[in-house]
């Protein structure tokens, strides 16, 4: 059905969010009566690995088999990049729960990605910069990361556009993860005293780090100061909450939500993170 045909920078899009976290793309390209693939779904196809290879066929330069904490990367001269590929030897587990890519020029370090895992593949974009090197340190991580390889590029034609919550006034509040859910199910608590500490309305938003369908929140209970405060509680959607705080909020104030979350994909484990804004 051509009407439904994604295009290729509908797919490059999925890739980033499914690959480059780690995941597995899906495209479910279905063939005619005859069996076959039909024309049109080829040649998109086509089109999308032609700018797959494009994009990440020959980084500019790689670091292999690094067991570190902090890896770092210089250049001879002032160096454009706007991609950073990078992987974990799994095959000793999924050690990394949080990192940091830094750029640095004229001796200036700037953080320019946070993540929070890595696994097998993660894909890190952001606008073209020139740098003197580039700093992978790892801030959280269970064990010594392993890092398998560690690839720069410079993407031609590349224009960053950043999902609306990887934008800086977004906050990570909490994670979860369905290798913790038991028969589809689990209950998480986050506090939020570090991110709430003023009256205003704040959203709270459930993200996936892997394009893995199936898991929800089926309810939320918000507390104030340990008492169920449902009216200060707003759902939007699926995934977003907006929780509203009218009174001063002292030094003993707390702010926690409750969720009780599902998950319906028996075959694949999902995470993510949870994130705030103040939206004052």
């Amino acid at each position: 059905n051509e009407t439904k045909r994604r295009s290729v920078e509908e797919l490059v899009k999925i890739y980033y969010r499914s690959v480059g976290y780690g995941g597995t793309m899906l495209l479910n390209c279905s063939p005619d009566s005859t069996g076959a693939v039909v024309a049109g779904d080829r040649a998109v196809y086509k089109a999308f690995g032609d700018e797959i290879s494009r994009r990440f066929s020959k980084p500019l330069r790689s670091l292999k088999d690094q067991r570190t904490m902090k890896l770092q990367m210089k250049f001879d001269r002032p160096t454009a990049l706007n991609h950073i590929v990078f992987g974990e030897d799994y095959r000793e587990g999924h050690r990394i729960r949080a990192y940091e890519l830094i750029g640095i020029r004229n001796g200036v370090r700037s953080v320019i990605v946070k993540g929070s895992s890595v696994g097998r593949k993660k894909i890190d974009a952001f606008s073209t910069s020139p740098f003197d090197g580039i700093e992978l340190r790892i801030t959280s991580s269970v064990g010594t990361p392993i890092i398998r390889y560690f690839d720069v590029y410079n993407v031609a034609d590349f224009v960053f556009k950043p999902e609306p919550n990887e934008t800086p006034e977004w906050k990570t509040c909490g994670q979860w993860n369905t290798s913790t859910f038991r028969n589809g199910r689990d209950t998480l608590k986050l506090v939020l005293n570090d991110f709430i500490k003023k009256p205003g309305q704040f959203e709270l938003k459930m993200v996936g780090d892997v394009s893995v369908t199936g898991t929800s929140i089926d309810s939320a209970i918000l507390l104030i100061d340990g008492t169920p405060a449902s009216k200060y509680l707003a759902r939007e959607g699926w995934d977003s909450f907006y929780i509203s705080r009218t009174d001063q909020i002292g030094s003993n104030s707390s702010t926690e939500i409750i969720f009780y979350m599902r998950s319906e994909n028996a075959v694949f484990q999902n995470r993510g993170r949870f994130l705030i804004k103040d939206r004052n």
